[in-house]
């Protein structure tokens, strides 16, 4: 219904023709819009395995959209004493932090693969998924520069998710 505040869970961005990175938000907000439709989209991005919510283990995630008002009524309709919730109108940084995380996810990923074909055992290789895991983070705060959207805050959320999906 026209109006009513929709919260979504999906990460990801989109390449445009000009070569800008498009949060699933913003692409969903132009196509309302050419319906004539108004629908607050906001977003929740951060760290958060859904068995660990279930289990009412520890969590921090942050709800991200236009409009400070909705996101104060999503809050305190979500948050919990174990669901703990930032907010923020950097949909961009909060959008992009997640997005990234996947496929640097995939590189301290295969540090592991890489260690067990070259010494044939289950032992864990810490010091190569860390460098891999702290150039992650380098890059990750430089592409969130170039988006403008660099916060200490959007590199946490980003880097916690990281850390989730690696470790998860």
């Amino acid at each position: 219904k026209a109006g009513t505040p929709l919260l979504t869970v999906t990460k990801g961005l989109m390449d445009t023709e000009d070569g800008h990175l498009l949060t699933y938000p913003d692409y969903w907000r132009s196509r309302l819009q050419e319906m004539g439709k108004h629908i607050p989209l906001n977003a929740i991005g951060g760290p958060c395995t859904s068995y660990e919510l279930v289990a009412h283990d520890q969590s921090h995630v942050s709800f991200c959209g236009e409009d400070m008002e909705i996101l104060k009524v999503l809050k305190a309709a979500m948050e919990t004493d174990y669901y703990h919730v930032s907010i923020t109108t950097d949909i961009t940084g909060i959008e992009s932090a997640v997005a990234l995380k996947n496929g640097y996810a995939l590189g301290v990923a295969l540090t592991i693969g890489l260690n067990q074909k070259a010494f044939g055992d289950d032992t864990l290789h810490y010091n190569s998924q860390a460098a891999v895991f702290g150039q992650a983070t380098k890059e990750m705060s430089r592409l969130l520069q170039f988006q403008n959207a660099h916060t200490l805050n959007n590199l946490c959320v980003g880097v916690g998710d990281l850390y989730v999906t690696v470790y998860g």
